[in-house]
């Protein structure tokens, strides 16, 4: 397997592969952009074609093609591995993981499945009608692979079966239940949307009643029915498109979230492609943690309905904690963003244009829904002041409490004094993982930096060797400078050598004996702050000799560093 990792790695330009998702700057022997892992204004993630990693010199990550693709992308290294192999040309050799073997299979299953759904689509005049009267082009059909699942039921099993699929795989994808009278299908008489995880893997479906019909019982047949939780299937971390929307949610840093599919299908056909849809559950805090990767903010386009706004409040909730800025759009009564971008896609557009923040959102709710003023007060006090009373910005609450008072057309002061009563909503803000105070110590360090271009020398410059060795003479130890080097972790020394082969691109005549200065100095300032830790033990301990012993050596260090810093 890890010949095969270096043929991948030695057959795609890791620049190549990044540029598909980001755009990058030539500099030099490198290549830099603004990191996709973190925000920021000035780029600090560098790309080396020659030694085939990243690394971003703000928030620390690095790595190669396969960690890349792995944080991009939001998969296992197990499935990066199979994207790049496939990207590559190479073909793996098979080893045996039941768990892995179980879910490729339903994964095929799952892709026999949408073959047979689409060839079926072109079958069923009524259900390509439908879909051209909803304002899809053929060409979106074809694009988001939609398709048609036949009323009578059986077809399906009977065109797996051929294909050799086991009875129980079927079922465990989700595609079959089992009954007093076997087998029966799930989808029937449906449009068929099919459901891609992050690498746009089929791991799902969603599927529209094409004519409304009724149970036995005479109720109503549900118009979306979705696929059931399956080893390949976990509604609460799948978003509808999002295979299709990262590389522009991540080029647009803002991210566009609807109700359904056909709104996603239309905003994409609209070019608006930085769109996703939730599927078969209501916004859950694994979709922000995909969607805050990536974007930096959020906007929530659902019905105007009670249901749509409860939905946009808990929505609202989830993004502000998970540290996203957060705009909302009002839709038109009565129409979803499908129906506007059919009748006109500028519509939808300025639509996008006109988004608004929670507050005015939910003003402008409460005004369409309630009549009487006194409703209104009570449903500004229930559900808008609370939202108020959160917002940190004093100048920002002073805003929306005169806002406020406008709209309900009574003094400030009376809301302000409303606003004293009510309990605000408490937002569990997530911040990023924070680095080891090692790593936060580490990150700048001369003599780390140092050492790193004494191993470059080492093993790739000699001339820069016979450099380093003259200029550290009589003032470094060279051998030290290269332990200190050798103890850090893997990551950690890949990334120094980014940095050093960085530093030698950019300085090729620097000034060694300069750095070799500044490298003492940080050695002998961390050696005395060693014996001060060591100190402080023995001071507890009470032991008196290894206290003179250690405020000795502390003053020599100090005596040492201050005549460096006098013969500059």
């Amino acid at each position: 397997m890890s010949s095969q990792i270096e043929q991948i790695k030695e057959r795609i330009d890791i620049a190549d592969l990044i540029s598909t998702y980001i755009e990058l700057h030539h500099s030099g022997a490198y290549y830099k952009t603004t990191c996709p892992f973190h925000n920021e204004k000035s780029p600090s993630f560098f790309v080396s074609p020659s030694r085939g990693t990243y690394h971003c010199f703000g928030c620390g990550v690095h790595g190669d093609i396969f960690s890349f693709v792995q944080e991009i992308e939001g998969v296992s290294f197990y499935e990066a591995l199979k994207t790049l192999a496939d990207k590559a040309g190479v073909v793996l050799q098979k080893t045996y993981d039941s768990q892995k073997e179980e879910s490729d299979e339903i994964k095929q299953v799952l892709e026999l499945s949408t073959l047979f759904y689409e060839f079926c689509l072109t079958k069923k005049p009524e259900a390509l009608e439908y879909l051209k009267n909803r304002g899809l082009s053929q060409e979106t059909i074809k694009n988001f692979r939609i398709g048609y699942s036949p009323l009578s039921g059986g077809r399906l099993i009977e065109f797996l079966k051929k294909k050799g699929v086991k009875e129980s795989i079927m079922i465990d994808a989700g595609l079959v239940s089992k009954g007093d009278n076997g087998l029966y299908e799930r989808f029937r008489g449906r449009i068929m949307f099919p459901i891609g995880n992050q690498s746009g893997k089929i791991i799902g479906f969603s599927g529209r009643i094409l004519v409304d019909k009724k149970d036995r019982s005479g109720n109503p047949l549900a118009k979306y029915i979705n696929s059931p939780e399956t080893k390949v299937y976990d509604k609460k971390s799948v978003l509808y498109g999002y295979d299709k929307a990262k590389i522009d949610i991540l080029r647009k840093k803002r991210v566009i979230v609807v109700e359904g599919q056909m709104d996603l299908v239309m905003s994409h056909q609209a070019k608006i492609l930085e769109t996703v849809a939730v599927s078969g559950t209501a916004l859950t805090k694994e979709h922000i943690g995909i969607l805050k990767r990536s974007a930096e903010e959020i906007i929530f386009c659902f019905d105007g309905d009670n249901a749509g706004v409860n939905a946009s409040r808990k929505s609202y909730q989830l993004a502000v904690s998970g540290g996203l800025e957060v705009s909302l759009v009002s839709l038109p009564k009565g129409k979803d963003p499908a129906d506007i971008i059919k009748e006109n896609k500028e519509d939808w557009i300025k639509t996008l244009e006109n988004k608004k923040n929670i507050v005015e959102f939910l003003l402008e709710y409460v005004d369409q829904s309630h009549k009487e003023k006194k409703d209104k007060i009570k449903a500004v006090s229930s559900v808008i002041l609370p939202i108020v009373k959160s917002i940190n910005s004093s100048i920002e609450k002073s805003f929306y409490t005169q806002k406020i008072a406008d709209f309900l057309d009574v003094d400030e002061l009376s809301v302000k004094e409303e606003l004293e009563k009510v309990e605000g909503i408490k937002f569990d803000i997530e911040k990023g993982q924070d680095q080891s105070t090692q790593n936060k110590i580490d990150k700048n360090k001369i003599s780390l930096l140092l050492g790193a271009v004494y191993k470059i020398g080492m093993t790739e410059n000699q001339a820069i060797l016979e450099k380093l060795e003259k200029g550290l003479e009589g003032l470094v130890d060279k051998d030290m400078l290269l332990q200190r080097f050798e103890n850090m972790s893997p990551p950690d020394k890949e990334a120094y050598l980014f940095r050093a082969s960085i530093f030698l691109n950019d300085n090729e005549n620097f000034q060694i004996n300069k750095i070799a200065r500044a490298t003492k100095m940080e050695i002998l300032e961390d050696q005395i702050q060693e014996k001060h830790v060591k100190l402080r033990e023995t001071e507890r301990k009470k032991d008196e000799e290894s206290i003179k012993s250690l405020m000795s050596e502390i003053n020599k260090l100090n005596k040492e560093l201050e005549e460096l810093k006098l013969s500059k």
